[in-house]
């Protein structure tokens, strides 16, 4: 093999190295984003057969693998409890710069006879989530307000428009300070209920006639949690607002271009 031929395999070798380095640097640098909430959020217990799936399950279905979606929502937690009962620092720990923590409560915290996890809207809720902000941005993630998912409190055949009370305009106070992004998703998912209507809105939600599914043999009136078809609608809107979002554009570029009918049919 004469020099000049032999420079340019070098060449190419080293160029070819180099672009396999870069496509290994950016795979390992991919983003997450964490998910910080409550049941509505939360996976759920599928081994006994229980409908209920929290938007959180049925997310990562809508990016394509260049986003790690890790779900720490829990059922029943506040922005008090998530960080008591240690949720929090478990997230922090894992937590990297260029990730994004995506931050949905406001069910819980309203639960004034409960002290594990009440937070008064303009108090300490409020606090919570200034404090969050700040620990996240502190790491060099980016934190994200969502705000709760509506319940579905129909009355007369009229949805309660105020069924988070305060927690919906302190959160958007919050993000407005601290200028943090804000998925309105409370609006959304109260929109989407209106249309629907009393009745047309239960298949979406876990209300179970008795005998229909082996878990709740009474049956269960619960106008909260959704099963597979109400989490699929609630997390596309949430993909929806992430398209809408200039601050999240990295992240709308890993979205998939997939109908909201069936994201991860495997856990229907």
């Amino acid at each position: 093999m004469d020099i000049k031929r032999f420079i340019l395999l070098s060449l190419l070798l080293s160029a070819a190295c180099t672009t396999l380095s870069a496509a290994r640097d950016r795979s390992g640098n991919n983003p997450t984003i964490h998910l910080c909430g409550d049941s509505t959020c939360a996976p759920k217990d599928m081994s006994k057969g229980s409908p209920e799936r929290g938007w959180g399950m049925v997310f990562p279905g809508f990016f394509d693998d260049g986003v790690k979606i890790v779900n720490h929502a829990r059922n029943g937690r506040s922005t008090k409890s998530f960080r008591t009962l240690g949720h929090w620092d478990r997230m922090m720990a894992m937590l990297k710069p260029g990730d994004y923590v995506f931050l949905q409560f406001g069910h819980n915290d309203s639960k004034q006879d409960d002290t594990l996890r009440y937070a008064p809207a303009y108090g300490a809720y409020s606090e919570n989530l200034r404090r969050f902000i700040d620990e996240v941005r502190a790491k060099g993630a980016t934190p994200v307000l969502l705000t709760p998912v509506s319940r579905r409190w129909f009355k007369d055949g009229v949805l309660d428009e105020n069924c988070h009370g305060d927690y919906v305009p302190a959160m958007k106070a919050v993000a407005l300070e601290k200028d943090v992004p804000l998925l309105d998703i409370y609006s959304d998912t109260r929109d989407w209920l209106k249309s629907l209507g009393d009745e047309a809105s239960k298949p979406y939600f876990m209300q179970l006639a008795p005998g229909e599914c082996e878990c709740y043999p009474e049956g269960r009136n619960d106008n909260t949690h959704t099963v597979y078809s109400g989490a699929v609608r609630v997390a596309s809107f949430v993909v929806q607002r992430i398209r809408q979002t200039p601050q999240l554009k990295p992240l709308s570029r890993h979205l998939l271009r997939k109908t909201v009918s069936q994201p991860c049919p495997c856990l229907q």
